[in-house]
């Protein structure tokens, strides 16, 4: 088959993120020519979100991406590694800063935070790169929208260039479906 949808209810991490290439891989060695990126997504690791869009982008293969629910956080770079975007007229995102979760016996001390606060620096800025240069938003704008914790409904999506459009997709019969769930397990439908 020259394309096949993937749906993605799960979180941003190793194994949702694994499972993904997993799959896009073996259908690309297969002759797969499309993607259809069917996504609802709280969010996740920064470091996985960052390197799964960088992917997505970087394969031959049309990526088409569709938010069908919420995608929030590190989902939102994630969705924008479509070229072409959509999302239902039900959909949301969320657009926030980069956040740091330390342990309860984390040690810290100077070097350590400052460290971190490089990190967060640059996160923050890759974050904003790529949502910046996949809508008519400049990187300073999306940076405001980070810092005020925006959120989108579908129009106001379209309205900035993070979706192309507002539609609600019919998967043909019988087209090769996976899904990926929030405990990353994966399922096939469809396929030959």
């Amino acid at each position: 088959m020259d394309e096949i949808y993937l749906r993605v209810m799960a979180p941003v991490i190793p194994g949702s993120v694994d499972a993904i290439l997993k799959i896009l891989d073996e259908r690309l060695s297969r002759g797969c020519k499309r993607a259809h990126l069917l996504l609802s997504t709280p969010g996740g690791s920064v470091a996985h979100g960052i390197s799964l869009a960088n992917y997505l982008r970087s394969i031959p293969l049309e990526i088409y991406t569709y938010n069908f629910g919420t995608v929030d956080s590190i989902g939102v770079p994630v969705y924008c590694s479509g070229i072409r975007r959509f999302c239902f007229s039900q959909s949301r995102f969320m657009i926030h800063g980069v956040g740091l979760a330390l342990t309860e016996k984390q040690p810290i001390d100077s070097q350590f935070l400052a460290q971190k606060s490089r990190e967060l620096e640059v996160d923050t800025l890759n974050v904003a790169s790529l949502i910046s240069n996949a809508t008519r938003m400049s990187t300073d704008e999306v940076l405001a929208a980070m810092e005020r914790q925006t959120i989108l409904d579908a129009k106001g999506a379209v309205n900035c260039g993070l979706a192309h459009e507002i539609l609600d997709l019919r998967i043909p019969v019988g087209a090769a479906m996976y899904a990926i769930f929030s405990n990353c397990s994966v399922a096939e439908y469809g396929t030959e």
